[in-house]
């Protein structure tokens, strides 16, 4: 879900155009909160992947 998030960044980046909307933008407020306070989750979930992949 997180790089679902960041793509919509990374799209913006390589093509410069926009197709924003209240919508959209209330979406990418709301998803970013929850993104935002669920990202620590993931840090223990990446170094656990690591151990893994080691």
């Amino acid at each position: 879900m997180i790089l679902i998030f960041i793509y919509q960044y990374y799209k913006y980046y390589n093509i410069k155009e926009s197709d924003d909307n209240i919508i959209k933008s209330l979406l990418f407020l709301s998803s970013g909160i929850i993104l935002g306070w669920t990202n620590e989750n993931m840090f223990f979930a990446q170094c656990l992947f690591i151990l893994v992949i080691v």
